[in-house]
């Protein structure tokens, strides 16, 4: 499950630099994605650079956590107050994927499900 919480905390790495800066380290990496772009206004061209290998791994890992909920139920409870806390405090709000913000929503009723009514 720490490994499953850890993907989901990752971070995508988006970042909008000119396209003369120096990226060397962007280019050896091949889960990198750039779109260069000629914004009006703007003197040079900017490329939009992002970690879509991490992003996919924290869409992954919160479609896991929501299944191992289900399937698990009251016995899954100790792991429910990190992954929630992990959903509200940075999945729901994620800026980057809406995607993710629509994963992150369908997990929760799934860990409330993991909520005993005993004690």
């Amino acid at each position: 499950m720490e490994c499953l919480l850890a993907d989901a905390k990752r971070d995508v790495d988006l970042r909008i630099v000119d396209v003369n800066a120096d990226d060397s380290e962007e280019e050896e990496n091949k889960n990198v994605q750039k779109i260069v772009l000629d914004v009006k206004g703007q003197e040079a061209n900017k490329q939009i650079t992002m970690n879509t290998s991490a992003l996919t791994n924290k869409l992954t890992a919160v479609q896991i956590m929501r299944s191992i909920a289900q399937s698990l139920g009251p016995a899954f409870f100790e792991w429910v107050d990190p992954c929630v806390t992990l959903i509200k405090n940075e999945l729901i709000n994620d800026k980057h994927s809406s995607q993710l913000r629509k994963e992150a929503t369908k997990c929760i009723p799934a860990l409330l499900g993991c909520l005993s009514d005993s004690e």
